[in-house]
């Protein structure tokens, strides 16, 4: 589960490039080099950790926030055909079921002129958003 978290953390820091992320509360730190500043800090703490699951959360993230895991994902149009399908009535009749949101709020991360770019869905607005 540590990798998914390492994960996460990347996809963190690429939405937020510009800011700095303390390290054990000793050092402030870069957002962007955070996910590999702490992958070294906590092996070098505690070394029997899976340095592995770490190094490959990071690695995916990294895939993801490039665009380079696009082609492997399952595409809106598929899930589209997911969420009409006769076979997932059951599931896709519940009441909390949440249908897939449109194209545009679908990409996460897309690449534009060397910039990062980051469009929310409309579920996960600040107003709806809970931690």
């Amino acid at each position: 589960f540590s990798g998914i978290l390492f994960h996460l953390l990347v996809i963190e820091s690429a939405r937020n490039p510009n800011a700095s992320q303390s390290l054990f509360g000793m050092a402030q730190v870069s957002s962007r080099v955070y996910p590999w500043v702490l992958l070294v800090a906590i092996q070098v703490i505690m070394p029997n950790i899976s340095f592995v699951g770490h190094l490959s959360g990071i690695l995916v993230g990294t895939m993801q926030t490039a665009g380079l895991l696009n082609y492997v994902l399952p595409g809106v149009r598929y899930l589209r055909s997911l969420d009409e399908s006769d076979r997932l009535y059951r599931i896709t009749c519940q009441p909390n079921f949440v249908k897939t949101p449109s194209e545009s709020a679908f990409t996460l991360f897309s690449r534009s002129n060397s910039q990062l770019q980051l469009s929310v869905p409309a579920i996960m607005t600040p107003a709806t958003a809970t931690l």
